[in-house]
C-alpha cells in the first residue's frame, strides 16, 4: 500500500515538473524497499535519486541522498563502498545548513540526525553492531536536542 502511494506521489511530482521533490520520492521508495526487506531495486532507486540532485541541492539535502545510497550499498553487500559513502554523507551533513532543507525534506527532521540514523542502519546491515549502536545514540541525541542538529 505504501509503495502505491509513493508511486502516486512520484507521479504527481512529475506532473508538477518538480524534479527535486521527485528525486526525494525515489529516495523514500529506496528506504521503503530496504525497510520491508525487498532490496532488489533499492540501489538503482538510490543512485537515480542521487544523480538527479547532483549539483542542484545544498550539502544538508545532498547528505540525505548520499546516506540512502550508502544504506543501499550495504544491503547489496558492498561494504567498502557503503562505508565510504557514509563518510561522504556525514561530511555533507556537517557542512550543511539545516535552514536550507526543502520543506518536504525538513518534515523528516534534522539532516544530521537522519544521517546518523541511516548510518546506524548501514552499519547494522554490514554486521558492525558497535558502530551501529554509536550512530543510533548520536541520532537520538540529535533528535532530542535541537542545538545539536
Amino acid at each position: 500500500l505504501a509503495q502505491r502511494y509513493y508511486l502516486q506521489a512520484y507521479s504527481l511530482t512529475r506532473e508538477a515538473g518538480d524534479d527535486l521533490h521527485g528525486a526525494f520520492i525515489l529516495r523514500i521508495l529506496a528506504h521503503n524497499g530496504m525497510d520491508i526487506r525487498r532490496p532488489e531495486h533499492t540501489l538503482d532507486l538510490a543512485e537515480a535519486a542521487l544523480a538527479r540532485v547532483a549539483g542542484r541541492v545544498d550539502p544538508a539535502t545532498g547528505a540525505l541522498f548520499a546516506i540512502t545510497r550508502a544504506r543501499a550499498l550495504a544491503n547489496a553487500g558492498r561494504g567498502t563502498e557503503a562505508a565510504a559513502q557514509t563518510r561522504v554523507a556525514q561530511d555533507l551533513a556537517a557542512r550543511g545548513d539545516e535552514a536550507g532543507l526543502p520543506f518536504h525534506a525538513a518534515l523528516w527532521g534534522s539532516a544530521r540526525a537522519t544521517v546518523s540514523s541511516h548510518t546506524a542502519k548501514t552499519f547494522r546491515a554490514l554486521g558492525d553492531h558497535v558502530n551501529a549502536e554509536r550512530h543510533y545514540a548520536a541520532a537520538a541525541r540529535g533528535r532530542r536536542d535541537p542545538e545539536r542538529r
